[in-house]
């Protein structure tokens, strides 16, 4: 089962357009077959299993706590036993080599810049994932990703279609000159941007884009009493001296 759903994700990103305006993206739409993402939503856990983003220690403190969290595969154990096989097995295929590889792949000339004059060093790439749970009054402002980051993904997964305007907002620096401020990885004011594009929260649907020093995307304020879930994977550099 694991198999097939594997080569049907694979196939979808392989063969989808990658973007580049205003830095590179794609928005994918039913990423993962209908019985599949189906079973994703009831094998989702229960809100208590998440542990708040604000007192993991990764943030400001006090900071997003409208935003949960589960590791993965870390968290696993913590769930309950009929959930746990399920995110196993799918957490074994999206952070082994075979995603990773077709990931690097797909945004290789990308890669290949980011990495120019890197000869002297020895570069790692490690997949991370979470499962992510935000509420109202969750927001994000504009900001690149650290710079730690090559890529990020998040596979959307609501229950229906009533909530479209909970995506990833794409953001374009009014002043031009922002962006080389943008190589720190902070978060700016919303009135410094425009929002060029609100990726659609549609039910398996799936955002990704390669960090640059422009990549600027975030949430707009959820207003609404909501749970809004989603699955994170990135991708994290390590450099060390060769």
């Amino acid at each position: 089962m694991y198999s097939d759903v594997n080569e049907f994700v694979m196939y979808k990103i392989a063969n989808e357009l990658i973007l580049t305006y205003p830095y590179p993206h794609f928005y994918i739409q039913s990423i993962f077959p209908k019985s599949f993402y189906d079973n994703m939503l009831s094998f989702l856990p229960s809100t208590p299993k998440y542990t708040s983003l604000a007192e993991t220690g990764h943030v400001t403190k006090g900071a997003y706590k409208e935003r949960f969290i589960i590791s993965l595969p870390d968290g696993i154990e913590a769930l309950d036993a009929h959930q746990q096989d399920f995110w196993i097995e799918l957490t074994s295929w999206l952070l082994g080599d075979d995603f990773l590889n077709l990931l690097i792949d797909k945004f290789r000339p990308f890669v290949a810049e980011r990495f120019r004059g890197y000869q002297a060093k020895k570069i790692s790439l490690e997949p991370k994932a979470q499962l992510i749970r935000d509420f109202q009054n969750y927001a994000i402002s504009p900001h690149t990703d650290a710079l730690h980051r090559l890529l990020a993904l998040m596979f959307y997964m609501p229950h229906d279609n009533s909530t479209l305007h909970l995506g990833t907002s794409i953001y374009r620096p009014i002043n031009s000159n922002i962006k080389l401020e943008g190589s720190s990885g902070g978060h700016y004011p919303r009135e410094a941007f425009s929002e060029v594009k609100r990726m659609d929260y549609l039910p398996n649907s799936f955002y990704g884009f390669f960090r640059t020093n422009n990549s600027f995307h975030g949430v707009e304020p959820v207003g609404e009493l909501v749970e809004r879930n989603s699955l994170l994977y990135y991708i994290r550099v390590k450099e060390t001296d060769s």
